[in-house]
């Protein structure tokens, strides 16, 4: 029975233990669950107050970069009212000299006919002094009337004559001269209001390279994509000359454009080799194809003149790539088509027509290579056989 009580006392005490331990472990873990939720909720509060601060000074920057570009916007959009201005004043003052200029041009033309009066006025005391002479030879000298106003008249005509070529000769001196200066400042007037930017090529493109090791991938395995690609492109290309650089040496302009692009394609892709080059020249030429006719559409557009046919709105395109004495063919042609247009409404002719004349008048160097002739009488081949005049 003792043992029994023992026993019992044991088990008491174990249990009288555990739970003594067990609400200590609560009691701990329960500590710590709500200081983890402080610090929990003060790491909240301390992420919203940066959010909030990286907030305002996002805000902040964009509202001062804002600012710079609101400036920046406002100092280019007054430098080009200014130079609007100028421009503007500048064509007011030729105007009003081309104003001045027909002023004195219709002066002149009042003094020739005062000098037209003049003539006739000398005619007719010609007329009186022919019959006063008529009487004085048939009293005096005892000849015929007939004989008398023979005599009359031949002195009249001599004399008429004279006075009318000395009369004449003035006159077309005096339009000559007035033309000659209306036509010099008419030119001046179009090239000033005109201002034209030339663009100057020559016979090599270069490509850079973003890395020397690209150069043996270019050249391939016994030189088999250098020659796959002057294959496709029908231009040469120069390795070693630049280091840096692949060089694309041709006459073709065209062709040139087009191996440019290509060789630069290749070079970014990484994966050269002759089907890969064929495939991207003539994606790269179908591309140039669509540059060269919208090319064509754009300067049509850009003068304000009637749409062309399509052919020879990729002709027209074909100049882009094209030069004469170092200047950019299509933008020679624009050049000079909106001077036409300028001089023909000072001379108030059709505008249209001129402005066609002049962006038309170099066409036929895109063709030339492939006809026989001077360009002018290709390109007035070329354009008549599309139902241009």
């Amino acid at each position: 029975m003792s043992g029994i009580l023992a026993s019992m006392d044991s088990l008491l005490g174990a249990a009288l233990g555990g739970a003594t331990v067990g609400g200590v472990w609560y009691f701990w873990w329960r500590s710590q669950r709500l200081k983890l939720g402080e610090e929990r909720r003060r790491a909240q509060e301390a992420t919203q107050v940066e959010a909030d601060r990286l907030r305002k000074e996002i805000e902040l920057n964009g509202q001062v970069k804002a600012l710079e570009l609101r400036r920046d916007a406002e100092a280019a959009l007054a430098g080009r009212e200014r130079e609007a201005q100028e421009r503007e004043r500048a064509v007011l003052v030729g105007e009003e000299r081309v104003a001045q200029r027909e002023l004195n041009v219709q002066e002149r033309e009042t003094w020739g006919a005062e000098k037209q009066r003049e003539l006739e006025d000398s005619i007719k005391s010609v007329e009186a002094l022919k019959r006063k002479r008529m009487e004085r030879l048939s009293a005096v000298a005892g000849i015929t009337e007939g004989e008398a106003r023979e005599e009359i008249l031949t002195v009249a005509r001599e004399e008429s004559e004279s006075e009318a070529i000395n009369l004449r000769r003035r006159i077309v001196d005096t339009a000559k001269s007035s033309a000659e200066e209306l036509a010099k400042k008419i030119l001046a007037i179009a090239i000033q209001r005109y201002s034209g930017e030339y663009t100057f090529e020559t016979t090599t493109a270069t490509v850079a390279l973003l890395n020397l090791d690209i150069k043996g991938r270019i050249i391939g395995r016994e030189g088999r994509n250098i020659r796959a690609f002057e294959k496709a492109t029908g231009m040469t290309v120069l390795i070693d000359d630049t280091p840096n650089a692949v060089v694309i040496s041709g006459f073709d302009p065209t062709r040139r454009e087009i191996a440019r692009q290509a060789m630069r394609t290749l070079i970014q892709d990484g994966r050269i080799h002759p089907t890969r080059i064929e495939e991207v020249v003539e994606r790269v030429r179908q591309e140039m194809d669509e540059t060269i006719m919208r090319s064509g559409e754009e300067a049509v557009l850009k003068i304000s003149v009637p749409p062309l046919p399509s052919e020879v709105n990729r002709v027209l395109g074909n100049l882009r790539f094209r030069l004469s004495y170092s200047q950019n063919i299509l933008d020679h042609s624009i050049e000079v088509a909106s001077l036409c247009g300028i001089m023909a409404a000072e001379l108030k002719l059709n505008v249209q027509h001129a402005k066609l004349a002049g962006l038309l008048h170099d066409i036929g160097k895109a063709i030339q290579q492939d006809a026989e002739g001077g360009h002018a009488i290709v390109g007035a081949e070329f354009l008549k056989r599309h139902g241009l005049p």
